[in-house]
Formats: C-alpha cells, structure tokens, sequence
C-alpha cells in the first residue's frame, strides 16, 4: 500500500505542470538588485523602479536571438515584466534620457529548463504521511 501510494504521488508530480513564478529585480540609482537571477523556463522576471530614483531609467536586453525586451525610461515607482520562453543566460543593462547606457549597471537572467522540485517533494511527502498513517492503523488493528 505505501509503495502504491508513493508511485501514484511520483506520477501525479509529474503530470502536473510546474506553476509559473516571478522573480523581482529593483532597479535603483545605478544598478539593479540583485543584479542574477535564476529562473526556470516560462517564468516572468519583474523589475521595480525604486521610488528614491533621482532620474527615469530603463532595463533593456543585450543582443541575443532568443529574448529581447526594452522597458523604455520608467518613472519611480514603475513596474516592468518579461516573461522568458528560451532556456539561457540573458545579460541586459540600464539606460536613461533616450536610451544611453549607465556605466555599470548591468543584470544577467539564467534561465533553466529544470523545475524546483518543491511540488514533487510536497507530494512525496503527503504520500508517505498517509502511507505512514496506513501503516499505523494496520498495526494498531492487528495488535
């Protein structure tokens, strides 16, 4: 019974899509915090203009093929997504007052295509919980 139990929660883990998550990225006076992220494929990266920002800023990709994505100059406060589709590292950098670049202020977004295994490990978990409780009952019958 418990083995049964645990297969059934390995095969509904799998069956399961992963639900997609959003990592945030403040965008400060110069530079971005943090400035790495690791994420997994489909997952959405935030950026949050931060409301002490002297000047307008904007996030904007490196060349690369598979992503690109440009905020434009954002007042304090803003917010900014791009939700990733391609599995790779993808550097980007600041810009201000018509898109020059700011020295320094550069971020990178790692994207996998391995999920965090939180969802198969709850299940495992569960199963052998209620695998255990199975057990006990049995037991307590029989004694």
């Amino acid at each position: 019974m418990v083995k049964a139990l645990l297969v059934l929660a390995v095969v509904l883990a799998a069956a399961l899509p992963a639900a997609a998550a959003i990592a945030t990225v403040d965008v400060l006076d110069g530079s971005f915090s943090p400035n790495w992220v690791t994420i997994c494929i489909n997952d959405t990266v935030q950026w949050q203009w931060d409301d002490a920002n002297s000047i307008e800023y904007g996030c904007v990709s490196d060349t690369n093929p598979y992503e690109s994505w440009n905020s434009g100059e954002l007042a304090p406060g803003s917010t900014f997504s791009h939700t990733f589709t391609h599995v790779g590292t993808f550097a980007y950098h600041g810009t201000w007052e018509g898109g020059f670049p700011v020295q320094g202020m550069k971020g990178t977004v790692e994207v996998t295509d391995i999920p965090e295994p939180a969802g198969l490990l709850t299940l495992v978990s569960f199963a052998c919980a209620l695998g255990g409780a199975a057990v006990r009952r049995t037991r307590v019958r029989r004694s």
